[in-house]
C-alpha cells in the first residue's frame, strides 16, 4: 500500500511528498486505514517501524482547524520522544495555515508553556508529569480532546508513570479515540487497555532485525580497567567526527568525562543531574562540532537527532534490549553508515547474546587494536600529511627557523623526525591491555541512573530537581585565548587539548570550549588557569607548527 491511496487532505499530501513518502511501512498500512474509521487501536511495534506517521497522519484529518482548543493529546515517556514526535507531527501538517503544536516537558520554566498554550494550539506532545501539573493548574484543558495517543506505553509504565497517566485519561472525553503504541504486550498494558479502550484493534508488526542496515556493529571482550584505553584506540584509528559513549549509570558517566579527558579528548556529558536547560545547551554545542565526544545515559538516547554521529560505543552492556536499539540508533542516520562498539565483561555476555535474539541481527566479535595498529595508523595518516606539506614549503619556513635555532645539528635527521613524530602519541594510547579474566565483573553499578532503570515517576522533571556537575559546562569565570593556528594548519581540537594540558600542566576539564577556525582559533578556559596556560604555550609548537597565544577581548 501507498501513501497515494490513503484518504488526506490535500495539504497533508503535499507535506508527504516533500517528505518523500511513497510504501507505507507495515504499521502504517495496518493502522491508517483503521484509526481513519475512528476505531480505538493497540498496535504493537518497535521503534524505527514509523509509528508515528500510522498514529499522526489519520489522527491530524479529524482536526476542526478553526477550533482554537486541545484536540489531539499525545503522550510520551521522555522530552527528548515529546521533541521528536512533535517535530514530526509538525512536518506533516506544515501546510495547514491555523494548526499548532506545543510541545510539554519538565525542566523548563513553565511560564513559557502557558504562554504558548494559551494561543489555543490544537495538538498537544509531552510527557506525563508536566502534563498533569498543566491540568492541575488549568492552563491546559483536555475535556474537548478527540483523540488520546500513548507512545510508547510500555516504558511510561515501567518508569512508573501509570497513575499520572490514568488521572489524565479520566479527565478527557470517554467518547475518545485512544490509541496506544507499544513494543510489548505486558500485564500492565494489557490492565491499561481493558480499563481505557472501548473494542480495540490489535494490530501487531512482525519482528524482524530492527537496527539500521547502515550499522556496523561489534562487540569487544574487556576487562573493566582498559575501557578507556580501548576507546581511546578505536578513536585513533577511526577518527570519527562524532560520537557518543553510552553508560547505565550517573557515576559512569562522570568518570568516563573525566578520564577521556585527561587523554586530550573534548568531551562533555548529559545525564539526570544535569538540569534540563543545561541539557539542551550540551546538544546544541555537541551539535555544532564544539567537542567531539558525548558522553550520556539513556536519558537521551531516543532524543538525539544528530546526522554526523559517525560511532557509538556501548561502554556498559544496556540493561533493556531496547535501549540497545535506540543507543546505535544515533548513529547512520540520514542514509550515513555508523558502527557501534560494545565493551562487554565475560558476566555480560549472556545479556549481548539476548539482545542479538532481540535485535534479529549478529553482533561480530571484534579485536581490540594493537599498539603497533595505532602506531601504523598514525604514521600513514603523518607522512600523507607531511607528503602533503612538502609542496608548500615556503609556508613552513618559521618551523625550520625554529629548529635551527635549538641547534639540533648534532641529531640525525631521522632522530628529529622520530622525535616530532612521537608528540602525536602524546600517551593517549601506549598502554599494555591485558586479557579479560573470567573474574572481572566490573562495576555492579549500585548507582545505576534512575533514568536509565526508571524507577522514577518524575524523569521529564529530573532537571528541575537536579544539579549539573559538569565540569566542562563550568559555572565560574572564564577566559577566552586566541590561538594563531586553524584548520589551514591541520590542527583539530584533540591536538591543542594535547598540547596545552601536557605543557601547561592543567587537567583537560579545565578547557571548557575550543573553536577551530581558518586562520586561527579561540579556547575557552577557567580563569584560574588562563595565564599559566598563555604562558606555557605562547611561542611554542602544536604539531610542529609555532604558535602565539593571548587573552582575547571580551565577547560583547
Amino acid at each position: 500500500m501507498t501513501f497515494n491511496e490513503i484518504n488526506c487532505s490535500d495539504n497533508t499530501r503535499k507535506a508527504l511528498d516533500d517528505l518523500g513518502f511513497v510504501d507505507m511501512t507495515p504499521i502504517q498500512e495496518k493502522a491508517i486505514p483503521v484509526i481513519s474509521e475512528g476505531k480505538d487501536v493497540i498496535g504493537l511495534a518497535q521503534t524505527g517501524t514509523g509509528k508515528t506517521a500510522a498514529f499522526s497522519i489519520p489522527a491530524i484529518e479529524n482536526i476542526e482547524v478553526n477550533e482554537k482548543y486541545p484536540q489531539i493529546l499525545i503522550v510520551c515517556p521522555t522530552r527528548e520522544l515529546a521533541l521528536q514526535v512533535s517535530g514530526e507531527v509538525e512536518k506533516f501538517i506544515k501546510y495547514e495555515r491555523g494548526l499548532q503544536t506545543v510541545t510539554i516537558y519538565g525542566g523548563v520554566p513553565i511560564q513559557r508553556q502557558m504562554q504558548q498554550l494559551r494561543k489555543g494550539p490544537q495538538i498537544i506532545v509531552g510527557t506525563p508529569g508536566r502534563l498533569l501539573d498543566h491540568i492541575k493548574r488549568k492552563t491546559l484543558k483536555i475535556g474537548m480532546v478527540n483523540t488520546v495517543i500513548l507512545d510508547e506505553a510500555d516504558e511510561m509504565l515501567n518508569m512508573g508513570f501509570r497513575e499520572d497517566i490514568e488521572s489524565i485519561l479520566d479527565k478527557v472525553d470517554e467518547n475518545r479515540q485512544t490509541l496506544l503504541f507499544s513494543a510489548t504486550m505486558s500485564k500492565q498494558i494489557r490492565s491499561l487497555t481493558n480499563k481505557y479502550l472501548t473494542n480495540p484493534v490489535t494490530i501487531e508488526i512482525e519482528r524482524k532485525s530492527i537496527t539500521s542496515a547502515n550499522i556496523v556493529q561489534k562487540y569487544i571482550n574487556v576487562n573493566e580497567k582498559d575501557k578507556i584505553e580501548i576507546i581511546s584506540r578505536i578513536m585513533e584509528i577511526e577518527n570519527p567526527k562524532l560520537s557518543i559513549v553510552f553508560c547505565n549509570t550517573k557515576k559512569s558517566v562522570d568518570e568516563v568525562v573525566g578520564k577521556l579527558q585527561k587523554k586530550g579528548y573534548v568531551c562533555d556529558r548529559i545525564h539526570g543531574d544535569i538540569q534540563q536547560a543545561q541539557r539542551s545547551v550540551v546538544m546544541d554545542r555537541f551539535k555544532r562540532g564544539h567537542f567531539d565526544i558525548l558522553v550520556a545515559t539513556d536519558v537521551v538516547a531516543r532524543g538525539i537527532d544528530v546526522n554526523d554521529v559517525e560511532m557509538v560505543f556501548n561502554y556498559d552492556v544496556p540493561q533493556e534490549n531496547e535501549y540497545y536499539v535506540h543507543r546505535i540508533g544515533r548513529t547512520g542516520r540520514a542514509g550515513n553508515t555508523g558502527q557501534s562498539i560494545t565493551l562487554v565483561n565475560r558476566r555480560d555476555n549472556s545479556k549481548l547474546r539476548e539482545i542479538s535474539r532481540y535485535i534479529k541481527s549478529d553482533i561480530a566479535k571484534a579485536d581490540v587494536p594493537s599498539i603497533d595498529e595505532v602506531k601504523k595508523i598514525k604514521l600513514d595518516k603523518f607522512l600523507t600529511g607531511l607528503e602533503a606539506d612538502l609542496s608548500k614549503e615556503d609556508e613552513f619556513a618559521d618551523i625550520l627557523a625554529a629548529l635551527q635555532e635549538k641547534d639540533l645539528s648534532e641529531y640525525d635527521v631521522y632522530k628529529v623526525i622520530a622525535a616530532f613524530f612521537k608528540n602525536e602519541f602524546k600517551g593517549k594510547y601506549l598502554v599494555e591491555i591485558s586479557e579479560p579474566k573470567a573474574g572481572d565483573r566490573g562495576s555492579r553499578g549500585r548507582d545505576r541512573d534512575r533514568d536509565s532503570r526508571g524507577r522514577g515517576r518524575d524523569r521529564d522533571r529530573a532537571g528541575d530537581r537536579g544539579r549539573s556537575r559538569s565540569r566542562s559546562s563550568h559555572d565560574g569565570p572564564t577566559q577566552r585565548i586566541f590561538l594563531s593556528l586553524g584548520t589551514r594548519d591541520g590542527i583539530r581540537k584533540g591536538d591543542i587539548v594535547g598540547a596545552v594540558a601536557g605543557e601547561s600542566r592543567i587537567d583537560g576539564s579545565d578547557i571548557l570550549e575550543i573553536d577551530i577556525l581558518q586562520n586561527f582559533s579561540f579556547i575557552e578556559v577557567t580563569d584560574s588557569v588562563a595565564d599559566k596556560v598563555v604562558s606555557a604555550m605562547n611561542g611554542n609548537t602544536i604539531k610542529g607548527r609555532k604558535v602565539s597565544f593571548e587573552i582575547a577581548k571580551k565577547r560583547k
